[in-house]
């Protein structure tokens, strides 16, 4: 997991204790396009979030990672999205085409920061 600061070990060994050593392998999202089932929140309370941050204080991702540690991980309720639609061909998100070379803008049905647009292509 490489949303943990390894500044204290002894804080990720109780981290691993507590949710098992799969945790540090497992695959984890970025929330900046955050689409949830309001229904999680009869599973995930916020003082739950509030303690973990604070009794783990190592996740350089801020929230992220605690809600990666207790909505992915712990309770099983994320789902990654498609890579690509199927519809259309497109890759569904990324941050840049830099992440898949060879890529366009036109590529992606959405994307946050295009390098390879440019008004030329207009």
């Amino acid at each position: 997991m490489n949303q943990l600061s390894k500044r204290d070990l002894s804080i990720i060994k109780d981290l691993t204790v507590e949710y098992g050593d799969h945790i540090l392998n497992e695959r984890y999202f970025l929330n900046c396009l955050w689409i949830y089932d309001t229904t999680i929140l009869n599973t995930i309370r916020k003082t739950e979030l509030i303690e973990v941050m604070n009794k783990y204080p190592l996740f350089r991702t801020n929230e992220m990672g605690v809600m990666n540690l207790i909505i992915a991980m712990k309770y099983k309720l994320w789902q990654a999205f498609p890579t690509v639609v199927s519809a259309n061909g497109k890759y569904l998100f990324d941050w840049c085409e830099l992440n898949r070379p060879g890529t366009m803008w036109y590529n992606y049905c959405l994307i946050k920061y295009p390098v390879t647009i440019s008004f030329e292509d207009t």
